[in-house]
């Protein structure tokens, strides 16, 4: 294959033996994300929500190695197959001239084809029904 520039692991908990709850799980992993890291691999590590579904589930620590952690809020439309608010609840590489680039983001699929609109202020949904879960991602 000649290697690659990306992975895609979805989902932490199928992927990772132990509790995640614990932060030992984890841990035992991290000398593989940072070794993926070192060698210019990119890594979209993709998480659920547990019955509080306003955060991943588990321990927190595996969002602080993260540049990137994303929340999907689950949005009930009518007219849609999927349909969500996509929000960055972490951005390291967020600075005022990209600022828009991280932007909350309502996302929509509509007759196989992705669609999305920026968030106002005013239409920001609260924390409370996410899905399906956190995505973070390392580069």
């Amino acid at each position: 294959m000649g290697g690659c520039d990306f992975v895609i692991f979805d989902n932490v908990m199928s992927l990772i033996s132990g509790s995640m709850v614990d932060e030992e799980a984890w841990a035992q992993t991290l000398p593989w994300v940072k070794s993926l890291t070192k060698r210019g691999i990119g890594q979209l590590w993709v998480h659920h929500t547990g019955h509080d579904e306003t955060k991943a589930y588990g321990t927190k620590t595996r969002e602080w190695q993260m540049d990137v952690v994303i929340h999907l809020t689950k949005v009930e439309r009518a007219n849609t197959d999927v349909s969500f608010n996509l929000e960055f609840r972490k951005a390291r590489e967020r600075r005022p001239d990209n600022r828009e680039d991280f932007q909350p983001v309502n996302i929509v699929l509509v007759n196989d084809r992705w669609d999305g609109d920026a968030i106002s202020s005013s239409q920001r949904p609260k924390r409370c029904r996410q899905w399906p879960g956190s995505i973070s991602m390392r580069s």
